[in-house]
This record gives C-alpha cells, sequence and structure tokens, in this order.
C-alpha cells in the first residue's frame, strides 16, 4: 500500500481536475450535437469525452468529504438539476425527454446515498442494500449512467474508506464503467487523477460558482449555436 501511495507525482489540485473534467465534458458535448453521426466525433467521444465521469464521481465522492456543510453541498446540487434539465433536454433531444436525465441527477444520488451509508459505517450489508436502492433509483429514474454510475460511486466511496490512493480507487470505480458501457477510454481519468496533490488549489468564491455556472451556461450556448445554424 505504501508503495502504491510512493508512485505518485503531486501536481494538479481539485480546481484542475474540475477545469479538465468541465473542458472533457464540453468537447463529448460538442461531439454529440454537431457531429453525431460522425464515426471520428464518435471515437472522441469514446477516449476524450469518457474522461469527464469519472473525474466528476471523483470530485463528488472529495467534495462529501471536504464541504463544510453536506446539506448545503446536496441542496445545491439539486437546484442545479433542477434548474438546468430543461436545457439539457433541449440541447440534446430538442424537447422534453425523459428517458435520460443528466449526470447531475446521479451525482445527487450519490452524495444522498454517501450521507444514508455513512450512519451505518458499522453495518456492510445495510450499507450495500443502500447501495442497491440508490442504482434502482438511478436506473428506474433514468439518471445518466444509471446503476452503473451509482456502482462507480460506490466504489470510490469503499475504496476511500479502506485508504487506497486515489488513482487506484478511480481505476477500480471506472470498472463498473466498463462493465455497463465498455467504454475503455475512461481510464484515461486515472493519469490525471494520479498527479492530484489533494489540495483545493487556487480558487475563490466566485471561481468556486463558476464550475456551478458553467454547466447550463454550456448547454445553453449549445442550444443557441444549434437553433442558430439549424
Amino acid at each position: 500500500m505504501q508503495l502504491l501511495r510512493s508512485i505518485k507525482i503531486p501536481v494538479l489540485s481539485r480546481t484542475h481536475l474540475k477545469l479538465i473534467a468541465c473542458l472533457t465534458m464540453l468537447i463529448d458535448h460538442l461531439c454529440f450535437v454537431f457531429f453525431s453521426g460522425s464515426a471520428d466525433a464518435i471515437n472522441v467521444r469514446l477516449t476524450i469525452g469518457r474522461i469527464a465521469f469519472p473525474l466528476f464521481t471523483f470530485m463528488i465522492c472529495e467534495g462529501f468529504y471536504y464541504t463544510r456543510s453536506r446539506l448545503r453541498y446536496c441542496l445545491q446540487i439539486l437546484l442545479l438539476f433542477v434548474a438546468t434539465e430543461y436545457i439539457y433536454d433541449m440541447a440534446f433531444y430538442h424537447r422534453i425527454y425523459w428517458k435520460n436525465q443528466s449526470v447531475l441527477l446521479t451525482l445527487l444520488l450519490a452524495l444522498l446515498m454517501y450521507c444514508a451509508m455513512e450512519k451505518c459505517e458499522k453495518y456492510l450489508i445495510l450499507q450495500l442494500l443502500i447501495c442497491a436502492g440508490f442504482a434502482a433509483a438511478a436506473h428506474y429514474l433514468h439518471a445518466d449512467y444509471g446503476h452503473w454510475g451509482i456502482i462507480m460511486c460506490t466504489a470510490l466511496y469503499f475504496c476511500r474508506k479502506i485508504q487506497l490512493p486515489d488513482y487506484v480507487s478511480v481505476a477500480i470505480s471506472i470498472i463498473a464503467l466498463i462493465a455497463g458501457y465498455g467504454t475503455y477510454g475512461a481510464f484515461l481519468a486515472v493519469i490525471f487523477v494520479f498527479f492530484y496533490d489533494n489540495t483545493r488549489g487556487h480558487i475563490g468564491t466566485a471561481g468556486k460558482y463558476l464550475f456551478y455556472v458553467f454547466y447550463p451556461a454550456h448547454l445553453l450556448i449549445l442550444r443557441l449555436i444549434y437553433l442558430a445554424v439549424h
């Protein structure tokens, strides 16, 4: 274990990882909205585009432990999900679409699951039942990545509990994503977490909320551009 921890080059903060996640998500969404019929675009989505979700799940797990108020953290994700779901549907499906909800619902369910699992730390079976319940909720609510996304987040939770190195935890969690979707490009996210230095990074209050604004803003801009060119 100590050897695994020593094999690491810490140069990227949480702010850097969020920036990388946002950039790769933007590339993925650009390919989906404007080049969905292109084989090259599909390849980009299956490589660069798959980096974002493992980084977001890792950041949500980190945020759960570092936040000063878990209630406020959950409410922020909930409000962001409610505020952006219509824009999400319009950007990707051009109508209200109930069969796929944005990744924000997946991350919100993961946060709520963490809160519930923490209340019963001494009861592994109960924790696994909680995981199964939230995985079922993600599936039936049509959250992005469905139950596999929740299984990923569960793996991160348990890996952190046994104090595995971050990049090993992310690699293990990605196995669930590959099992569900076969997206091997997600393993590229491990490279960035390998360089994670466990610091917040230089970011003020305005910068913190900029990440929250980015999600609905980029979807709205994609929608407006789509309408302009069509």
